[in-house]
């Protein structure tokens, strides 16, 4: 049984879910018939508004905390919000990775190893392959401490104009 029916079962087929693998298939589709070695997915690029952010009230009003385990959709969400002015990035670096996406892997005929290859690939993403983000404000302690990282952070809050 085709995908786009039980996602249309379970979501309904006017979902957003449904219209974008419906766009996906199309795309698919229109990319074999014509040979095209690479297929975009409009759905999945990000949307880029024209209106410029506010300027930020004194000090940060948002604080992205991170460490070394912030990776995939950890890392997608750190792009969209450092690119907000006035995001304070604090705690410790994130991890990083490549452009490549949905990784599928199959077994060699011999059965001595295995083949693993991306389906995806990020265009245009700001943020480069295997390039993790460095907190503007760092901080080396134990993150699951919520009060000492608490205490930390409101004693080192730099103003507005700093943060990033």
């Amino acid at each position: 049984m085709s995908l786009l029916p039980r996602l249309a079962d379970q979501f309904g087929a006017d979902s957003p879910l449904v219209r974008a693998f419906t766009e996906l298939a199309g795309a698919l589709a229109d990319g074999l018939a014509h040979g095209a070695t690479y297929v975009r997915q409009p759905s999945l690029e990000p949307k880029r508004d024209p209106r410029p952010w506010p300027a930020a009230a004194a000090g940060p009003q948002v604080v992205l905390l991170t460490d070394g385990r912030c990776a995939s959709a950890c890392l997608d969400f750190a792009d969209l919000l450092r690119a907000i002015p006035g995001v304070l990035h604090a705690g410790g670096t994130t991890s990083a990775d490549t452009l490549y996406m949905e990784i599928r892997d199959t077994p060699l005929p011999s059965g001595l190893g295995g083949l693993a290859f991306a389906m995806k690939v990020y265009r245009n993403r700001p943020r480069g392959s295997n390039v993790p983000y460095a907190p503007s404000l760092a901080y080396a302690g134990d993150l699951s401490d919520t009060e000492r990282v608490r205490t930390w952070l409101y004693a080192n809050l730099p103003p507005a104009s700093a943060t990033r």
